[in-house]
């Protein structure tokens, strides 16, 4: 029996567990230096800014195919809703802005369709 690897069988398994004191068979903590969370300063602020860019891309996109404000800030506000879908109770990253608000983005999607137009 090889003791370098997992054993497959769940009874040998249980049996090298029993043995080592009831410990994983992986139990030593190992640290990654690489996956240690950061975060920048002014990221919330930076994200906001790359979502309304991404927003705006695809109001022009939308404009170009032919949709109407209407339906494009509809198709907009659904897709940053899926985005932010369930919303953080207590907040944190995973909460919708208020720059990403229904408001923001048919103020952003209007600005897009007068620039296609004009």
């Amino acid at each position: 029996m090889c003791h370098d690897r997992a054993p497959r069988d769940a009874t040998l398994l249980g049996d090298r567990r029993q043995a080592a004191g009831g410990r994983g068979w992986y139990s030593a903590p190992v640290s990654f230096p690489w996956l240690t969370v950061t975060s920048a300063p002014g990221g919330a602020a930076r994200r906001v800014a790359i979502a309304q860019a991404e927003l705006r891309d695809r109001a022009a996109l939308l404009a170009r195919l032919g949709f109407t404000p209407a339906a494009a800030t509809a198709r907009l506000v659904a897709a940053a809703a899926w985005d932010f879908d369930p919303p953080s109770a207590h907040g944190g990253p995973h909460r919708r802005p208020a720059e990403l608000g229904d408001a923001a983005i048919a103020a952003l999607v209007d600005d897009v369709f007068k620039r296609q137009r004009g």
